[in-house]
């Protein structure tokens, strides 16, 4: 996750993240989750969602998001959605929409981070967007500081840079003109 881009963790409903110690993680999952990966995203096509695999784990939904799955035997233990701040509003609603999708259809998750203790089911899309704003409050207002870059819909971390790339190109050759 880079200066660009924000992310909202969901755990299936009895799995929890533990500490652990070891050389190659700080964290493990308790508990038994009740799906599959390939369940998750193959149920994705059937409400309309656009999934293309970037990697075994990763995925871009809908042309704008990054789907991670954290999984242990190919049963799902965490997902993580990573969205840009291009579009941060916006963006915090589709992650609502997309989360509640998997909620209600595929699997029960529910809202991870270490600040919070609620339950995905018991939140609107008003409180849902109010808490991850507050989370990402001071980013977001490092990355306007950074960038300024508003209402574009685009991917995080390259797709967010080729944009950012792109339009110094058409600035510089507007400017040689």
């Amino acid at each position: 996750m880079g200066a660009e881009s924000f992310f909202v963790k969901f755990l299936p409903k009895g799995i929890s993240r533990i500490p652990i110690e070891n050389d190659y993680e700080s964290y493990g999952y308790a508990g038994e989750s009740e799906v599959f990966l390939l369940q998750l995203i193959e149920n994705f096509t059937v409400y309309n969602i656009k999934c293309v695999p970037r990697s075994q784990y990763e995925f871009i939904i809908n042309d704008s998001l990054i789907l991670t799955v954290h999984s242990e035997e190919s049963k799902v233990r965490e997902i993580s959605i990573e969205g840009c701040f291009s579009w941060f509003e916006e963006c915090i609603n589709e992650i609502y929409k997309l989360s509640m999708i998997i909620y209600s259809h595929i699997v029960r998750i529910e809202l991870y981070h270490p600040q919070i203790d609620r339950e995905l089911k018991s939140l609107d899309v008003k409180e849902f967007c109010e808490i991850i704003s507050g989370l990402y409050k001071e980013k977001y207002e490092d990355y306007m500081k950074l960038y300024g870059v508003r209402g574009v819909v685009c991917l995080p971390r390259e797709g967010f840079y080729n944009y950012v790339g792109r339009q110094n190109k058409k600035n510089n050759k507007e400017n040689i003109q």
